[in-house]
């Protein structure tokens, strides 16, 4: 183990979330391959076709000196998981150029799941990442991929839940329904208190919002249904203001950053 992890007190675990060659996916626990000295020879046991064990399990608990209570593990020293997906990559782990979700319309998630539990964390994005048609030659998640989250519950690692979500179908995130994990949504921006809708004296919309970065160009998108299923573009804009000079009713609008 790298002495930044074997010294620290409490590590911030950030993945991109995506797909991955050997392992299906790649998210919490296989970043923590980084953690480790040598973890190229790691990558063979990555097929996990054996039910009773898993290396990233094991490296989630490691090191482990018994008697010792000060010794703690990469699991008790990973006091947060932020999966990445801002952008991520849902059919590969490779490219400089994110590649957009069928299942967020051909945009991109611009969203983050954080988690005080590695094991619910990695059970979420594994869900959502399952939930994205296995298209451009990626083809399905092997059913074998979650494995390492069930041997890692047996472990005490964290809870391990998996929720069937329709594949290809608009994804909601506010409406993931789990039982054993505590999963919340929360929408933090564009939110409705960020976003001011008026109505001119022409009929068009007025939509103004707080431009947390200046410079960057916004897309602004409007849907009649609420899952935003039938979203069109409408336009840009760099300065957190636009006007919708054909307004439907009824709409929601969302604003998206740029790639």
């Amino acid at each position: 183990m790298y002495l930044y992890a074997r010294n620290a007190d409490y590590l911030v675990n950030v993945p991109i979330v995506k797909r991955h060659g050997q392992a299906n996916v790649t998210l919490g626990y296989k970043n923590h391959l980084g953690s480790i000295d040598g973890a190229d020879r790691m990558h063979a046991w990555l097929y996990n076709d054996v039910p009773e064990a898993s290396v990233l399990a094991d490296i989630m608990g490691s090191p482990v000196k018994p008697g010792d209570p000060t010794v703690r593990s990469l699991a008790q020293r990973t006091v947060l998981t932020v999966g990445d997906m801002l952008y991520g990559q849902p059919c590969r782990n490779w490219g400089v150029v994110p590649t957009p979700w069928t299942i967020w319309g051909g945009e991109w998630p611009g969203s983050l799941i954080v988690s005080d539990d590695p094991v619910a964390a990695d059970s979420v994005m594994l869900d959502i990442l399952q939930s994205e048609p296995g298209g451009s030659g990626c083809g399905s998640i092997r059913s074998w991929a979650r494995r390492y989250l069930a041997i890692a519950q047996q472990k005490g690692q964290g809870v391990h839940e998996s929720i069937t979500l329709p594949v290809g179908q608009r994804f909601d995130p506010a409406r993931l329904a789990y039982s054993a994990i505590d999963y919340r949504y929360l929408e933090l921006w564009p939110s409705g208190a960020d976003l001011h809708l008026s109505l001119l004296q022409n009929g068009a919309v007025l939509l103004e919002w707080e431009h947390y970065f200046p410079g960057a160009l916004c897309v602004v998108r409007r849907a009649t249904q609420p899952d935003f299923s039938d979203a069109i573009t409408l336009g840009v804009s760099p300065v957190g203001r636009y006007i919708d000079n054909s307004p439907v009713s009824p709409a929601y609008y969302r604003i998206f950053l740029s790639a």
